[in-house]
């Protein structure tokens, strides 16, 4: 009997959902950036870096240049930001949209999340579905 129980409370946990590792430190970033996090829609918060990758961060603008007013479940973060006056220079009138977040206080930076590549998360009720790096070849499939 003894043996039954402990192997119903093995077969549960291993069955239980886990949670995404990176999940804790990006709800605090949406949570610094007034940026929903349990919304029953899937939101995509995609977070581009000052510097890295400059084809990727370069091909991430121009999709959020394309893309931010059709999918109305995108939320941008420009993160490691030496300069804002280039950065409003660079995004012009999208600088100011209320999806488009410059994280003025690093809140990227210091929960550990920096990439050089912009990183696309994907989230649901609060829960982290998945994360990708983005390039200029897979930023396409989001068009």
């Amino acid at each position: 009997m003894k043996n039954s129980l402990i192997f119903l409370l093995i077969l549960l946990l291993a069955c239980s959902e886990s949670e995404h590792p990176k999940q804790a430190q990006l709800l605090n970033i949406l949570k610094d950036l007034d940026i929903p996090q349990n919304n029953r829609e899937t939101i995509h918060c995609l977070i581009i870096p000052n510097g890295g990758c400059s084809g990727c961060i370069s091909s991430a603008e121009a999709y959020v240049m394309e893309n931010l007013d059709k999918n109305p479940q995108l939320f941008v973060v420009f993160t490691a930001i030496q300069s804002k006056k280039i950065l409003k220079s660079r995004l012009g009138d999208l600088f100011s949209h209320p999806r488009v977040k410059v994280d003025v206080k690093n809140v990227v930076l210091r929960e550990n999340l920096n990439s050089i590549y912009p990183m696309m998360y994907h989230f649901q009720a609060g829960k982290l579905l998945e994360v990708e790096d983005l390039n200029p070849e897979n930023i396409q499939k989001y068009q």
